[in-house]
């Protein structure tokens, strides 16, 4: 996936449930995903953008927090009820470039995403 095609698979479903984006994020991820490329590897921008979602998700259900500020971490509470239209705002909840820091490399990315999946299967020995 080119990197222009890249940052708007990140903004534009951002933008349809409401979850802010740090100016400078989608470049940033990118860079982290694939500093000298062209291109970005889907399956790790997919498993790359879970990881921060769920993180930030996390944030928010511990403590509600001020509006975005330059690094700022934290997101507020999660609200998951329908709006019109069918799309879920996600008030509060915002991707910015001090989570990147704290979500660490992509060497292991997919490994440890992997991980996550099998631990919350019923029978995580048998994969089922």
């Amino acid at each position: 996936m080119t990197r222009q095609h890249a940052i708007e698979a990140i903004e534009g479903p951002c933008k349809v449930h409401g979850i802010e984006v740090a100016e400078g994020f989608p470049k940033a991820l990118l860079d982290k995903l694939n500093p000298e490329g062209k291109e970005v590897e889907l399956t790790y921008l997919q498993v790359f953008l879970d990881k921060i979602y769920r993180f930030a998700q996390n944030k928010g259900k511990s403590k509600k927090s001020p509006p975005l500020q330059g690094g700022d971490l934290e997101g507020g509470e999660v609200d998951q009820g329908d709006t019109e239209g069918g799309t879920t705002e996600i008030p509060d909840l915002r991707m910015t470039l001090s989570m990147l820091d704290k979500i660490g490399d992509v060497s292991d990315l997919l490994g440890s995403f992997l991980e996550e999946q099998i631990g919350e299967l019923e029978d995580p020995d048998t994969g089922c």
